[in-house]
């Protein structure tokens, strides 16, 4: 039995949000760090990297050509899968490869608009896929199992704040919706779970306008999209999904939703100080518990917390920064980077109180592979770029392929 059900429902009233009957259940979570279409590698949304069906796939330019390639588990049989001038975000399924970029060097080099794109896998075309009249720059996009396409679009000028994004949602069945907070709305259907923030309908039918978009895979139930500005209020987004439970953040507290009513029947509210100004922006399973981020838009300083679901009980583990970047949570470590070196820690249970355990060198790198770069995980890889001094006019290069269990690393010339 969860021992703050009393004051939570206080909270609720504060809130003036929905609350519900609440009683003892099972908790039965599956781990959330392995995605198998769309690596979401706890930053953004899996940008340059992709594991599907024993092949890890990757943007790079290792052969000298920019594009897509993709390799075994173990590193070997390195493929060229297409060229692609300029890419931004990568969905791998059994027939296709869809990408967000540019489809050929004399577009990239012109009006810098991004598409997604369709790359049939049989007979190596690759067409623009099609989801509104309007022409606009596509930020990032999502393909279920079912063929529902998500696309992620942003109007108005660059650095805008908040920027004013768009989602499309195409062959879609028709959305369940509910209010969550003053102003946040949550929807779902039997493949698409997503959450957003002052809902303009435009008068069409699949557009959706807001300045907060997230997106779940209802058959994963991990998030695979987000477009999100911290500074939004409230700021709300749509974490993961199990079972007939939806888990959704609501600025800094975690709220639990019933899947077929979506209605809250539950917050976990965090009453340390350090979170007042922070904002939960993602979430993690394992047994039962729940490992949240907090983040601070001003200054990159991220919170690393241990939510026990059963005693609604938070433990602060870590805290991140610029130079410190969190790579993956595992079942009973976490790994991060500082510096020229990966580290990983087991969370302790001492006296009843969640700690991180002293950290535990893995690997040493050449070089410094935080600052300036973007690291995703794939499998049991690391990628590391380079960030792109102008993401209008330059391709991110892979620098290292980095194996977390052999510990090999591959320098990408």
């Amino acid at each position: 039995m969860r021992k703050s059900i009393r004051l939570t429902l206080l909270c609720f009233l504060a809130l003036a949000l929905f609350t519900s009957t609440i009683g003892c259940r099972s908790l039965e979570y599956s781990d959330t760090d392995d995605v198998a279409r769309k690596q979401d590698v706890h930053a953004d949304t899996g940008q340059s990297t992709a594991y599907f069906d024993g092949r890890i796939y990757y943007i790079s330019q290792e052969d000298g050509e920019d594009g897509i390639y993709s390799m075994l588990e173990d590193g070997s049989d390195v493929h060229f899968e297409l060229s692609v001038p300029k890419i931004t975000r990568m969905i791998v399924t059994q027939d296709y490869i869809y990408y967000v970029g540019a489809k050929s060097p004399e577009e990239y080099e012109g009006q810098k608009v991004f598409s997604l794109y369709q790359f049939d896998r049989s007979t190596f075309e690759t067409i623009e896929v099609e989801y509104s009249d309007s022409i606009q720059s596509v930020y990032d996009a999502y393909v279920t199992d079912g063929g529902v396409v998500c696309v992620l679009v942003k109007r108005g000028p660059r650095g805008m704040v908040p920027p004013s994004n768009f989602a499309y949602i195409k062959n879609s069945s028709e959305f369940l919706k509910a209010d969550i907070s003053l102003n946040g709305h949550l929807e779902s259907n039997d493949e698409v779970i997503f959450a957003h923030d002052e809902l303009n309908a435009f008068g069409k039918s699949n557009l959706v306008g807001d300045y907060n978009v997230s997106f779940l895979d209802a058959n994963s139930g991990v998030a695979v999209m987000n477009s999100v500005e911290l500074n939004a209020v409230p700021y709300f987004k749509v974490l993961y999904a199990e079972g007939d439970k939806i888990w959704c953040s609501l600025d800094n507290n975690l709220l639990e939703i019933d899947r077929k009513t979506l209605q809250v029947s539950f917050i976990y509210m965090n009453f340390d100080d350090k979170v007042h100004d922070m904002k939960i922006t993602e979430m993690y399973m394992h047994d039962d518990a729940a490992f949240v981020i907090y983040e601070k838009q001003l200054g990159g300083t991220q919170l690393f917390y241990r939510l026990d679901l059963e005693y609604a009980a938070y433990n602060e583990l870590m805290t991140f920064n610029k130079g410190k970047v969190l790579l993956k949570v595992e079942d009973e470590y976490v790994l991060w980077a500082k510096g020229n070196k990966i580290f990983s820690s087991q969370y302790i249970d001492e006296r009843y109180r969640w700690i991180i355990g002293e950290p535990k060198l893995e690997i040493e790198m050449p070089e410094n592979i935080v600052a300036n770069n973007i690291l995703e995980i794939a499998g049991d890889w690391l990628f590391i770029h380079k960030k792109a001094s102008s993401a209008d006019t330059e391709t991110n290069q892979l620098l290292y392929k980095v194996n977390l269990v052999t510990k090999e690393i591959q320098k990408v010339d």
